[in-house]
């Protein structure tokens, strides 16, 4: 089964390359692909990579903060979800990125931070892709114990030599909602639904589930990460719901808080 993994950029580059090397390691079956030439990746009509975009079953991005807005990964990205259902599409976050960094093509994909149980899960996604061939649960589980540590060292060692990350790469938490506000303002068939009062924009736009996406690509989970993000920054409840009193999201804004004030996020340690 080929995986396409997508990058841009120097440090994304080595780290495609830790994992294009890791994969086969976890899973023997899984052909990862990636190129290895950033100047090939622009050069038009390059027949291998729209090739092995055409047969991967399955896709990861590596992402950093100084390639959010890289057109290669955003080209790729709405490739492979023109060709593959969004979860089996998988952004790998870096450096300290947060899911409420993600814009444009990149949002509507469950992201996975690089912490070794949403790296598992992520392995979890490629082996069931398998069918027949995929392994059994807990020989997975077993592989991936023994293979984690150096993947996770690989990593850690590469990120601790790469340069700084471009300053302001990483949204602010005004653009965060500023995209929100386009979201709703195209929700077309929902309107009337808001209008009449039967379901609010925070029931449209986010699921209660930490799974299933909305048709408009929020999960749950990414609506917690919103009000995290505020937190993070100094905001206080107060404050959060004064910025999103705009959207009408009581649903939302009150479940989310009540969640972070009885679980609230660990300090990462990246």
């Amino acid at each position: 089964m080929k995986v396409f993994i997508s990058w841009s950029g120097k440090t994304s580059g080595e780290l495609a390359k830790i994992f294009r090397d890791w994969l086969p390691s976890v899973i023997q079956a899984v052909k990862p692909y990636y190129s290895n030439d950033d100047i090939a990746k622009g050069m038009r009509g390059n027949t291998v990579m729209a090739q092995e975009l055409e047969q991967a079953s399955a896709g990861l991005l590596c992402l950093t903060p100084d390639n959010l807005d890289a057109p290669w990964v955003m080209f790729e990205a709405g490739a492979l979800s023109k060709k593959l259902d969004t979860s089996r599409v998988c952004p790998i976050l870096f450096a300290g990125l947060e899911t409420t960094d993600l814009k444009g093509p990149l949002v509507q994909f469950q992201a996975s931070k690089f912490k070794k149980e949403e790296i598992r899960k992520m392995l979890t996604m490629v082996n069931k892709e398998l069918g027949e061939d995929a392994l059994e649960i807990k020989v997975l589980d077993l592989v991936f114990e023994k293979w984690w540590p150096d993947l996770e060292l690989k990593v850690k060692s590469l990120l601790s030599k790469a340069p700084e990350s471009v300053p302001g790469a990483v949204r602010n938490d005004r653009e965060l909602l500023e995209e929100i506000l386009a979201i709703t303002r195209n929700m077309g068939s929902d309107v009337s639904a808001m209008a009449s009062g039967r379901r609010s924009i925070g029931q449209v736009l986010f699921t209660d589930s930490d799974s299933k996406s909305s048709k408009y690509g929020f999960t749950y989970a990414e609506a917690f990460e919103l009000v995290s993000f505020l937190k993070k920054r100094g905001n206080t409840d107060n404050s959060i719901r004064e910025k999103l009193e705009g959207l009408s999201m009581p649903y939302f804004i009150n479940t989310a808080l009540s969640r972070y004030a009885e679980e609230p996020p660990g300090v990462d340690i990246e």
